[in-house]
This record gives structure tokens, sequence and C-alpha cells, in this order.
């Protein structure tokens, strides 16, 4: 079941007449999420691989010495390293989490757009401190967080159009009622948030 769950042992959700345990960690879309740290541990192993790719690109294909040297390395940059960090994004793009050692609570996607920007100011050759709007619009690109936002909207959409009874679905309307109504921070009331 879904983390955020767990903290509600009243509900109930059963698959084929038998009910989901609760449990304090489960893998989903490939990220491994804990109820105690929330989706921290995971983000931090996206960031690990991502640095470690990055720096392979840079190894085989930094010294090239030709015109479209930044079209060629955007290209192959956008093609390989956002998806790393996008994978999953279904769940964790918009979500915030409490670290240990802090009791305020930011969105778990900051550390992971300050990796993109800092790339593409690489990739241009420009200082670490130039403006995200500069580095976009020289390079044509929208914000990493417009793609994401997509993939949401697609992930959400896609749920919305199973059968009624599919189980995904009946854990998005429950999702969505408790944010309604509840006024609980679920998955669906962080999207709907930042949709408005």
């Amino acid at each position: 079941l879904p983390v955020n769950f767990a903290s509600d042992t009243s509900i109930t959700v059963t698959c084929r007449g038998e009910a989901l345990p609760i449990v304090s960690e489960a893998r989903y879309l490939g990220l491994q999420v804990a109820s105690k740290i929330g989706l921290q541990a995971s983000i931090s192993k996206l960031e690990q691989r991502f640095w470690a790719a990055w720096d392979d690109v840079k190894r085989r294909y930094s010294n090239l010495r030709c015109a479209h040297r930044v079209a060629l390395l955007l290209d192959l940059y956008l093609a390989c390293l956002p998806p790393l960090i996008s994978y999953g994004c279904e769940v964790w793009a918009f979500r915030a989490f409490k670290g240990r050692s802090t009791s305020s609570s930011h969105l778990a996607s900051t550390k992971l757009l300050g990796l993109h920007r800092r790339v593409l100011s690489q990739i241009l050759g420009v200082p670490g401190t130039t403006p995200e709007e500069i580095i976009l619009f020289e390079l044509g690109l929208h914000p990493l967080w417009a793609t994401w936002l997509l993939r949401m909207a697609r992930f959400w959409n896609s749920m919305a159009e199973m059968r009624p009874n599919a189980l995904h679905h009946r854990i998005l309307i429950h999702n969505l009622d408790m944010a309604i109504n509840d006024v609980r921070e679920t998955f669906a009331g962080t999207l709907l948030a930042q949709l408005k």
C-alpha cells in the first residue's frame, strides 16, 4: 500500500478478497520508499546514479572539437540523463518529505532540479550562478518541472481511465477523497495543488 496509508490503520484495501498488508518499506517504479524517511533515501540514490552517468558522458565526449559541441552534448544529455532522474516522478516529483535532521518540509524534487540546472550550465560553459531563465532560453528548453507535470497528468489520466473496480482506480479515488474531504496531504491532493 502507498506509504501515506500506513499512518491510518482503519484503512483496508483488498485484492480478490485478500487484505493487502501495510508495510514500512516498498518498491514502486524502481524506487525504494520507507515510511520513516519518505523518499529522501531514494532521491539520494538517484543523485549518485545521475552524477556517475554524467561523469561517464563527460569522459567520453567532452573533448569534442567541433562547431556543434554544445548541441551534441545537449542532445546526448537530454537523451540519457533527465529520463534517469525523472523515472518514478509520478510518485515523488510533487511530494514533500521531512528529513530526519530537519523539521521543515520541502519538495523531494528540488535536489534533482538543481542537478539538471548545473549540468546545463556546464554544457553551455557559463557560471553556475547564471539564472536558469537565461540558460533555458539559450538552449531552447522548457523547465524540467514542465516535463514532470506532463508526465504526472498522463499518469493520472491513465489511472482515471481504468475500470471503476480496478485496484489502482479505487486507490486513486480514495486518495482524492482524502485530499478533498479530509484535507490530508496525499498524492492526488499535491498534484491538484500544482495544477492549480
